[in-house]
């Protein structure tokens, strides 16, 4: 979450491709990278932590958008600034997480979890944290009972670069199936976690790799689990911005 952690840095990593010809992009490069060993698939031991829209969504998403920023750009100047050693150590810099929770079923509890710089009630929380690697964020669903193959994962997904808006819609099993679609009308294909999920399912948001994000960036997205009865096992709201 449509995350987002990935689709935000292969959207800051296309961006600065486009802009850039790909000469100042290593920063980002380095990001993916260590996001990417990062992402762990559901463990019966102790919280699930799994990034949904990862797999085979990052290439396609990074190529949607590097398209259509080089499209824009044309022959404009594409000279891209370096940030300063300050703006890379965080320095005066800070990333803000806004979450609230639309719903959820009983005896389940959805929370974002900040290391540092968050306040608010159950149903709403803020984070303001310093753009720094240590600077972590996470979503939370403690779950009442197991989710299985029937509960779905919906998210609606809308990404900001600069002067480019991306927005993408996606349904599927929660677990246990691959999960198919498009984005902007190219197919991909994610690895879902395998069933059942039991305990509390989690996954981090990119607040510790916000500084490695060239220029302005904000994402939000709308996400919910819903069982094949149709009840919602959660529904929240999800803001993210530099």
């Amino acid at each position: 979450m449509a995350s987002a952690r990935a689709l935000l840095i292969v959207g800051s990593l296309a961006w600065c491709a486009a802009a850039s010809g790909g000469e100042s992009c290593d920063g980002l490069g380095d990001a993916l990278a260590a996001y990417q060993q990062r992402v762990q698939q559901h463990s019966p031991e102790g919280p699930a932590e799994s990034e949904p829209l990862f797999g085979g969504l990052v290439p396609v998403v990074q190529q949607a958008i590097s398209e259509s920023l080089a499209e824009r750009n044309g022959t404009h100047d594409r000279t891209l600034k370096s940030k300063s050693a300050s703006e890379e150590e965080g320095e005066g810099s800070k990333v803000m997480v806004i979450w609230s929770l639309k719903k959820q079923e009983g005896g389940t509890t959805t929370r974002l979890v900040g290391s540092t710089g968050c306040r608010g009630t159950e149903a709403k929380t803020t984070c303001l944290m310093p753009m720094t690697s240590a600077s972590q964020s996470k979503i939370e669903v403690a779950l009442a009972q197991p989710m299985d193959n029937t509960t779905t994962f919906a998210m609606s997904l809308k990404v900001k670069v600069m002067f480019f808006t991306a927005s993408s819609s996606t349904s599927c099993p929660v677990c246990g199936a691959n999960c198919t679609g498009k984005f902007f009308g190219k197919p991909f294909v994610m690895t879902m976690p395998e069933c059942p999920i039991t305990g509390t399912w989690s996954y981090a948001l990119p607040t510790d790799m916000m500084s490695k994000v060239p220029g302005r960036f904000y994402a939000t997205w709308e996400t919910e689990l819903k069982r094949s009865d149709d009840s919602v096992v959660a529904s929240y709201h999800t803001e993210l911005g530099n």
